[in-house]
């Protein structure tokens, strides 16, 4: 079985910001691979509506998450790091 790694985004009017839809376009930084590989993730990192570190929206901005106060921008902040998981399970995977 092969399978990819793609990245989710939202579509939005730009008036509004009212959803339009969602697209997922596959990461060309992940190549595919032929197995499905799981990966643990953190407790922590499971909380409802907290996978990019943001818990919300006031009139300052963002609300962080307190247990991870430097998810200020969307990517290497975010909880979600498929790249750095693939990296790491391809290592481990390779070792065997």
């Amino acid at each position: 079985m092969e399978s990819e790694t793609a990245d989710m985004y939202a579509i939005r009017l730009a008036h509004n910001r009212a959803l339009v839809s969602f697209r997922m376009v596959p990461n060309p930084n992940i190549p595919k691979d032929t197995n499905i590989i799981p990966f643990p993730i953190k407790p922590d990192y499971t909380k409802q509506g907290r996978l990019d570190g943001v818990v919300g929206y006031d009139q300052n901005g963002k609300v962080l998450d307190p247990n991870y106060p430097e998810a200020t921008t969307y990517g290497e902040y975010s909880y979600f790091k498929p790249s750095e998981a693939y990296t790491n399970l391809k290592k481990e995977c390779d070792r065997w």
